[in-house]
């Protein structure tokens, strides 16, 4: 399940916002409404709901796999199965 929301605004900013849901999974990919028009973006990506720990910690690391980033979508692992909530900000700022 993907939620996304998009602002594409003039050659100087560009941004994404998602959310992505993990079910028992380890890795995801966030498609863009709206590509980029290159690879020159930022990434932040950061739990917000973790089903899957008894104490609802986040008891995963996030990272941003650099491999597989496209002006069309941007992949996240997680250090460990997880059930739970990512959201993700892709930005572009400037030419």
């Amino acid at each position: 399940v993907q939620e996304k929301l998009a602002y594409l605004g003039d050659q100087n900013l560009s941004m994404e916002l998602g959310t992505l849901s993990f079910a028992n999974e380890d890795v995801k990919t966030l498609k863009f409404e709206i590509s980029f028009p290159d690879k020159e973006y930022t990434v932040v990506a950061t739990t917000r709901e973790i089903l899957s720990a008894p104490d609802g910690s986040a008891m995963v690391a996030l990272a941003i796999d650099g491999t597989s980033i496209s002006e069309g979508s941007v992949t996240i692992r997680s250090s460990a199965k997880f059930t739970g909530k990512v959201d993700i900000l892709a930005i572009r700022i400037g030419k």
